[in-house]
């Protein structure tokens, strides 16, 4: 087996042991700050638990098109984020045209 190959396996067999690959981030049992998507950036927005780079760069394209009224049109424009998700976004701090969802 190729040296490289054999320890890039080993770092990855170590990481899944430990338990630190795949670890979801923690759900904040308060919001740590407020941020609105209408105006917030993509890094910002992937910093939301549940959220990650693809949902982010999701949020800013439709944003571009045409910036968030509600709630409602954040969930129907940016398909996967659901009824559920924008609770608990909204208990993070999350706000569309300042009002939680």
């Amino acid at each position: 087996m190729n040296r490289s190959i054999a320890f890039s396996f080993s770092l990855a067999l170590v990481a899944l042991l430990s338990g630190c690959a795949g670890q979801p981030k923690p759900l904040l049992p308060f919001p740590a700050y407020s941020m609105e998507v209408n105006t917030a950036g993509e890094t910002r927005i992937a910093e939301f638990a549940g959220l990650g780079p693809k949902v982010a760069a999701e949020m800013v394209e439709q944003r571009t098109k045409r910036r968030f009224t509600n709630c409602s049109d954040l969930g129907f424009r940016v398909r996967s984020l659901g009824a559920f998700n924008l609770e608990k976004l909204s208990e993070q701090g999350m706000r569309v045209n300042g009002e939680s969802c």
